[in-house]
Formats: structure tokens, C-alpha cells, sequence
């Protein structure tokens, strides 16, 4: 295989890549709350978009609701604008790093990396659960 056949197939290997969907590291909040909306998809999408994002590491940010301290994790409730509320929040983050949690103001933008755990669909928005989480800088 000479050098220009070579770059011919590396070319075409990227193309079919960039066919394949989205990585589930890149999964955003509102992907993960349409998802799993069930006025926006039937029973089976839900549960189908549900598996494919449980347990997934994702990196989000939001406003600091409330603090509060859960066994030996501190519990963030975090509110994402970019859906409804649910009494303030929408993102209940755990992380054992309860020091750094605790100098968390309410109103304060965070930053934090964690696996997708479980969701709730409330009125009027769903609340997703984000466990094993770092808060970054």
C-alpha cells in the first residue's frame, strides 16, 4: 500500500467515525433531561435514552441552590436554567469532598465532574443525580 492509498483509507476511517453518534462523555444536561422527558418521547425512548446515559461521566456546570452534608458526602443542589426548576434545582451532585462544598455560596456558579446515577421526573422538572463527583476550578 503506497503512502497516497494509505491517507485515502485514514481518510475514510475518520469519515465513518465522524458518523458515529455523539460520545456519551459530551452528553449535556439538556440531552440528558429531553431524553428522558416523557412529554417529549414514549415510554420505550425514554427508557432506551435512559440506559444509554446512566452511568456515564459527565462534566456540567451550574448556580448553587443549597449545600447540605448526606453520610459522608456533601449533596449539591445545582440549578441549570437551560430547564424548569424543581424547588430551586435541578442536579443533585455527591462528592466526598465535603471541605471544598462547604465554601460553596448559594447563588455561585460550580463546575463538577460525575456519573450519571439516577433521574426523577418532577412537576415541573426533572431532577438527574450526579454521584462520585469532583468540583473543578
Amino acid at each position: 500500500m503506497n503512502k497516497y492509498t494509505l491517507m485515502l483509507v485514514c481518510a475514510g476511517l475518520l469519515s465513518v467515525a465522524g458518523n458515529v453518534p455523539v460520545s456519551a462523555a459530551t452528553l449535556t444536561f439538556v440531552q440528558v433531561v429531553d431524553g428522558v422527558d416523557p412529554r417529549k418521547n414514549t415510554k420505550l425512548a425514554t427508557k432506551e435514552n435512559w440506559v444509554k446515559a446512566k452511568g456515564q461521566e459527565v462534566t456540567w456546570t451550574g448556580v448553587v441552590h443549597d449545600v447540605d452534608k448526606k453520610s459522608s458526602n456533601a449533596r449539591l443542589f445545582v440549578a441549570d436554567n437551560a430547564r424548569p426548576l424543581y424547588k430551586g434545582y435541578n442536579i443533585v451532585v455527591y462528592t466526598p469532598d465535603v471541605q471544598e462544598a462547604a465554601n460553596l455560596a448559594k447563588g455561585q456558579n460550580v463546575r463538577f465532574r460525575g456519573i450519571i446515577t439516577d433521574f426523577d421526573s418532577k412537576s415541573p422538572g426533572t431532577v438527574v443525580e450526579i454521584k462520585e463527583a469532583q468540583l473543578l476550578k
